[in-house]
C-alpha cells in the first residue's frame, strides 16, 4: 500500500506521508480541498445559509464567505441605525402634529359608523375623503345614499394613510389598533364615545360641528331635533306602558342608556330598568316571558341576512306572546347611533304604543 512506502531510502518521511495519493498533496498546495474536505463542502454549505453567525475562513470555507458576512452584518447596523432615527422622527412628528387641526378640515375620514353619520349630516361632501363600508348599507345606516358617493374604509390603517387626511374621527370602542398607528405617526385623531341620553347627543353634534368647522350646521340639526321632540310632546299617549326591547343575542338594554330615555320620552316604562339592568345586558327568554310587558320590542334589521345571534327574535315563545303582548320591528339603525333618526324611534313607539285592537301589532 501507498501508506507503507511513505519513507525514502534514507527512512526519512516523504512530504505526502498520510495521504492516499501525492497528486492531493499537490492538489493542496495550490488550494484544492481533499477528498475528505470535498465531502464535507456541501453539509458546510447548508449550514452556512442557515446562519449568520461567523466563522473563520480557510480551508472548506467558500471564498468570499467572509466577505460577504460583513457586507451583511454592516447593512444590518445600517437598518437597525436607521429604524431607530425613523421612530425618533415618527415621535417627534406625532408630539408637534397631533393636536394640528385644521380649523375647517379638507380631507376628513371616519372609522366609525356613528361618526360616519354626523360627519355625512354636517360636513360638506367635498370635505369628506371616506367613511366605513357599513354606512353605505341602507339597512343599518341613516345615510346611506350619501355615502355611498364616498371612498369606503375597513377601519386599516393603511386606507386612512393614502388619503392623507387632515382629521380622522373614530369611536371610542372600534379600530383600536388602527388609532393607535394613526396617533404614532401623527395622524390627528379625535375619538367620540357613546352618548348615554339625549343631553349628551345634543353636545356630541355640537362637539363634532365645532371640530369639523361646521357650527351652523351643528345648531341647524340640534334645533330641528328639539322642535320634533316639541312636537312629539304634544301627542296623546297612554299610561306609561311597559316594554321591553330584546336585540340580538337575547341582550337588552336597561337603565343609563340613551334606549332607556327613548322609551321614556315615548311614554313607555322600561321593564329592563326595573329588573335592575344597566346600560347593555343579556336577559333570558323566560324572563322576557314572564316579565308581564305590555310591548316586546324586537331589534331587527329588515332582510338582514340570517345569523344565529338573531335566532332568539324568531323563537316560537315570542310568536305566542303575540296572543297577549304588542310586539313592535324596531330597525336597529334608527337608534343605533345618536343623532335625528332617534326621533323616528320616538315616532314609531308613540305609534306602537296607541290603542289597537288586543294581540295586533300595529
Amino acid at each position: 500500500m501507498l501508506a507503507l512506502a511513505a519513507k525514502d531510502d534514507a527512512g526519512r518521511p516523504m512530504k505526502n506521508a498520510g495521504n492516499p495519493s501525492p497528486v492531493w498533496e499537490k492538489g493542496r498546495d495550490e488550494g484544492l480541498p481533499s477528498p475528505i474536505e470535498a465531502a464535507a463542502a456541501p453539509s458546510r454549505a447548508n449550514n452556512q445559509r442557515r446562519s449568520l453567525t461567523p466563522i473563520p475562513s480557510g480551508r472548506g470555507v467558500p471564498r468570499g464567505y467572509a466577505c460577504r458576512h460583513r457586507i451583511l452584518t454592516t447593512l444590518q447596523q445600517t437598518v437597525l441605525r436607521l429604524s431607530a432615527a425613523v421612530l425618533c422622527l415618527v415621535a417627534a412628528n406625532a408630539a408637534t402634529h397631533a393636536d394640528d387641526i385644521p380649523a375647517k378640515p379638507q380631507r376628513i375620514v371616519s372609522l366609525n359608523m356613528c361618526t360616519d353619520e354626523l360627519v355625512l349630516r354636517l360636513a360638506s361632501p367635498e370635505h369628506i375623503a371616506s367613511v366605513t363600508w357599513l354606512s353605505q348599507d341602507p339597512r343599518n345606516a341613516n345615510m346611506a345614499a350619501r355615502a355611498l358617493t364616498i371612498p369606503a374604509n375597513h377601519g386599516l390603517v393603511e386606507e386612512v394613510l393614502a388619503h392623507k387626511p387632515d382629521l380622522v374621527v373614530a369611536g371610542a370602542y372600534t379600530t383600536r389598533s388602527t388609532v393607535a398607528l394613526l396617533k404614532r405617526v401623527g395622524v390627528p385623531v379625535r375619538e367620540f364615545g357613546v352618548p348615554g341620553n339625549l343631553a349628551e347627543m345634543r353636545a356630541q353634534i355640537r362637539d363634532m360641528a365645532n371640530l369639523l368647522g361646521e357650527q351652523q350646521n351643528g345648531e341647524a340639526l340640534i334645533a330641528e331635533i328639539d322642535a320634533r321632540l316639541a312636537a312629539l310632546a304634544d301627542r296623546p299617549r297612554p299610561a306609561h306602558p311597559r316594554a321591553i326591547v330584546l336585540r340580538p343575542n337575547g341582550f337588552t338594554t336597561g337603565r343609563g342608556s340613551l334606549v332607556d330615555e327613548i322609551l321614556t320620552a315615548a311614554g313607555l316604562t322600561n321593564l329592563a330598568a326595573e329588573l335592575g339592568i344597566d346600560n347593555y345586558g343579556q336577559i333570558a327568554l323566560e324572563t322576557v316571558a314572564l316579565g308581564k310587558a305590555d310591548i316586546l320590542i324586537l331589534n331587527t334589521t329588515p332582510d338582514g341576512p340570517p345569523s344565529l345571534a338573531h335566532e332568539i327574535l324568531h323563537h316560537p315563545v315570542l310568536a305566542r306572546l303575540g296572543d297577549r303582548l304588542k310586539l313592535v320591528a324596531l330597525p336597529s339603525k334608527l337608534w343605533t347611533c345618536a343623532g335625528p333618526a332617534v326621533i323616528d324611534a320616538i315616532e314609531l313607539l308613540l305609534d306602537a304604543s296607541a290603542p289597537t285592537t288586543a294581540g295586533k301589532s300595529p
